[in-house]
């Protein structure tokens, strides 16, 4: 079988990309092109030397680790490199998979397992497992972000869905602040209007943002509880409406 160096640079070149802007998205690490593509390049380059020299595998390691420090610098550099490692792991064996249930011959020689399948169906599967991970992430993220919380007050029930903001940092009294929409907690209070239900709100807190900063009103419900835990916490109340949930938390785990 015939390797084409422009090939097997591109090949490496593009997957390289792909698995640091995937492992960048799914840690949060702050993405810096020039970066992660003069990395990658680095790591194509190898990958043709290798393929002509027959370079031990071993060398792969250090390469690797010389490649992530490009990428993202030297902070958390071992840790960067397995994580790295780990995702590269993850996509090939999401691609080993698909093409094994889509028919492809797979055998199991010397403990590792090698699929057999045609160039242009491999190549799309390997890609595919990027954003396949990415989209797993993000909807595992997005689950776990959102709660439900109950409060109670004077004998009245009122329960509402909040997002976790871990930027929220509102203290109230010694306590978390969780940010609800007026419309939420109008019931607690018996008012028709956000006008009238400041009127209602025994106190009121500062808070300041990028954009603006003002009051809000704010209360302490009797009880508090968000998925099902019972916690501390007051209430503030914002004429503003959230999209996707009736509120904000934050600092309340």
């Amino acid at each position: 079988m015939t390797v084409y160096a422009d090939e097997l640079f591109a090949v490496n070149f593009i997957s390289n990309i792909l698995l640091f802007y995937a492992y960048a998205l799914l840690h949060g690490i702050k993405r810096r092109r020039l970066r992660i593509i003069t990395a990658s390049a680095a790591g194509a380059v190898y990958a043709v030397i290798e393929a002509v020299l027959y370079i031990p595998m071993l060398f792969r390691a250090a390469v690797l680790a010389v490649m992530t420090v490009t990428a993202f610098g030297r902070a958390r550099a071992v840790l960067n490199t397995l994580g790295i490692m780990f995702t590269a792991v993850c996509a090939e064996g999401i691609t080993a998979a698909v093409l094994a249930f889509s028919g492809a011959d797979a055998r199991l020689a010397s403990g590792a397992v090698t699929v057999f399948a045609p160039e242009a169906a491999a190549a799309l599967a390997y890609f595919a497992a990027y954003p396949a991970m990415l989209l797993y992430k993000r909807i595992f993220r997005r689950g776990g972000r959102y709660k439900s919380v109950v409060l109670f007050l004077n004998g009245i029930r009122v329960s509402f869905r909040v997002m976790y903001d871990s930027g929220n940092l509102l203290k109230y009294k010694g306590l978390p602040v969780i940010i609800a929409n007026w419309k939420e907690i109008r019931a607690l209070f018996g008012c028709g209007t956000y006008a009238e239900l400041i009127d209602c709100l025994p106190d009121m807190i500062s808070y300041g943002t990028i954009g603006k900063s003002g009051v809000m009103p704010v209360f302490i419900p009797d009880k508090c509880t968000i998925d099902g835990m019972e916690c501390a916490a007051a209430a503030a109340v914002t004429e503003r409406g959230f999209k996707g949930c009736g509120g904000i938390a934050g600092d309340i785990d």
